[in-house]
């Protein structure tokens, strides 16, 4: 089945169901299950034997493992239950273990964790955190177990594949019952390994390794559409990549290493694979590491672009109410007026439990015509602007222009003023992020709808100053189209489409003037409002990894806080000629529970 039907049949499936979302991208504990590839060195404690000088830190890599990666990059705490030689079950040879039947396997970690761990395990709580991520790597042993027994045939591994992919899902789902739900999963391919690479047998261990790692996708594909986000990384994708260019990964050769490196990190760390054949050098492992927290931090960068396209939305709605307060009393000798401004608009985006922070800003220009004879006004605008979102550690980028178009009036007669907008607009984003080696981009199209009323009532203070109540209630919608990208195949997501929107209601006070200072006219304004949002409850955001397509992900987007917070916004219009006026208006909001908004415009207005 190709790629886009796979993906297209497996968002179809999820669309039949909207379970609880996983809340974080940025785990603050490891809690590693499985083989070899993530044991710390239990398998030594179980087994009362020491560390061999092969292994001085217990890891099969004779430094770290790919579990440590996650630990360092994410400052997060380690909890490790993987036991090297690990089984997933024993439903194919009746032992849980490759190295002696006196030694346990997955399962036994399993319910070790569930018992509270204790032993040579270090003491928990029975229960994954939301902010856990889990570890897994299992399988392996299993596939080579295969390929290594005499008489083993490729005909024979789908069988005996499936027997492991049922017993690897038996404690998948306990850990997946136990709260798990952010998972990676290092599926690796027993056929690429250096002791049968190039050897006949290498066929039977492919043909395992190919059915179980397609079959485990399963358990893992039900698991995403509960609500975890699964992280899939294919090893054989990644030594694929590493064997191309070794030097790019900052290794000599993708091969072992001889015994030269045991315990000589210098010489491990130019290969790829440890002096065993079997497990991975610790820069091997730290390559994993590197691609797994890539993974992992990804989600959190899906939703800067329909931020860019709602935030343009809504800034500019903000230029429309703009114009619209400062639409002053009207000439009926001279109604028609074209403007001219230049525009800029900004917030942070802080971290979050689905979002990375990041900065966001778009600058641009702004113009039209307006009609004004008194009393009743409308206008035309439209603007060109250039948004931009910079993460906070500069490894990923969103850029773009956008282009809108609305329509704004209103009334004002005996104190009473009413107006509105509407706004339709358009963007072409360029969506960058650093892989381990290779940059990941794609480019997407937003769509964005707008809508806007205000009513307010000025009570005369003096032929010249009014204050008084107002409220505005302001709708915006933004659609991302749906976008795949390229680049290493390994990292590489297929975003579907999406949309998100935002209402927001305000209240407060506006004040305006009508000064003539020494036979110049200023008309200034004044507004302080609070303000709260109407739908923060954000959208679901679909994704999968192009390597595993059937494992579609869903993280939210878009929330907001419903807290009230303060606005504050403020013009003026100067009229610098019998028909020209120079134009100025800003707005920012104050404690918004989410991050600041900044913007505004300054201009010039001709009327005719």
């Amino acid at each position: 089945m190709s790629f886009l039907k796979s993906f297209l049949l497996a968002s179809a499936m999820a669309a039949l169901a909207v379970p609880a979302v996983a809340q974080t991208v940025v785990p603050r504990r490891v809690v590693a299950f499985g083989d070899s590839y993530v044991d710390s060195g239990n398998v030594f404690r179980i087994s009362n034997s020491p560390f061999p000088p092969v292994y001085p830190t217990g890891r099969f890599s004779g430094g770290t493992n790919f579990v440590d990666t996650l630990e360092r990059s994410f400052g997060a705490a380690q909890v490790n239950f993987g036991i090297g030689g690990a089984l997933a079950g024993p439903g194919n040879t009746g032992t849980n273990n490759i190295s002696s039947p006196a030694l346990p396997g997955f399962q036994f970690e399993v319910a070790s964790f569930l018992g509270g761990g204790g032993g040579p395990f270090p003491s928990v709580t029975p229960r994954f955190d939301p902010d856990d991520l889990l570890a897994v790597s299992i399988g392996g042993n299993d596939a080579r177990l295969y390929e290594l027994t005499p008489g083993s045939t490729v005909a024979g591994a789908a069988t005996r594949a499936a027997v492991t992919v049922a017993d690897a899902t038996r404690g998948l789902d306990a850990l997946y019952n136990a709260g798990a739900r952010n998972i990676a999963f290092l599926a690796g391919n027993v056929g690429d390994l250096p002791e049968v690479r190039g050897r006949p047998v290498a066929a039977v261990g492919d043909a395992f390794s190919t059915t179980f790692n397609a079959g485990i996708q399963t358990p893992l594909a039900r698991y995403a559409d509960g609500g975890a986000l699964v992280h899939y990384l294919d090893l054989k994708l990644v030594g694929d990549r590493i064997r191309a260019n070794p030097a790019a990964f900052g290794l000599v050769s993708a091969g072992a290493c001889t015994a030269a490196c045991v315990q000589n990190p210098a010489v491990s760390a130019q290969f790829l694979f440890y002096v065993d054949q079997v497990h991975l050098t610790s820069a091997g492992f730290d390559i994993v590491g590197r691609y797994f927290q890539k993974m992992i931090e990804a989600p959190g960068r899906l939703g800067a672009p329909s931020d860019l396209s709602l935030s343009g939305a809504r800034s500019f709605t903000r230029t429309m109410e703009g114009r619209n307060e400062l639409a002053g009393k009207g000439d009926p000798d001279h109604p028609f007026a074209l403007f001219l401004l230049g525009v800029t608009d900004r917030h942070d985006v802080h971290n979050s439990g689905t979002e990375l922070a990041y900065d966001y800003d778009a600058t641009g220009v702004g113009g039209g015509v307006e009609y004004n004879p008194g009393g009743v006004f409308a206008g035309v605008a439209v603007s060109y602007t250039r948004p931009r979102a910079a993460f906070e550690r500069a490894d990923a980028r969103v850029r773009g222009d956008a282009q809108h178009v609305g329509v704004y009036g209103g009334f004002e007669a005996a104190g009473v003023s009413l107006s509105a907008t509407a706004g339709y607009g358009r963007s072409d984003l360029d969506v960058t992020r650093d892989g381990v080696i290779d940059p990941l981009a794609a480019n997407t199209k937003g769509t964005s709808y707008s809508a806007s009323g205000e009513a307010s009532y000025g009570f005369d203070l003096s032929d010249r100053v009014s204050v008084g109540p107002v409220a505005n209630l302001g709708y915006a919608r933004a659609r991302i189209d749906g976008y795949t990208e390229t680049g290493d195949a390994a990292l590489t997501l297929a975003v579907q489409r999406h949309r998100v929107e935002t209402l927001i209601g305000s209240a407060g006070i506006v004040a305006k003037a009508h000064v003539d200072a020494g036979g110049a006219k200023i008309e200034p304004y004044l507004q302080a409002t609070l303000a709260r949002e109407f739908m923060g409850n954000g959208s679901n955001l679909r994704f999968a990894a192009t390597a595993a397509p059937t494992i579609v992900n869903r993280i939210r987007v878009g929330e907001a806080s419903e807290d009230v917070y303060g606005q504050i916004e403020a013009g003026a219009s100067f009229a610098i000629g019998p028909r020209l006026s120079a134009q100025i208006q800003g707005q920012a909001t104050v404690e918004r529970p989410d991050e600041n908004e900044y913007g505004g415009y300054a201009g010039l207005k001709l009327s005719f």
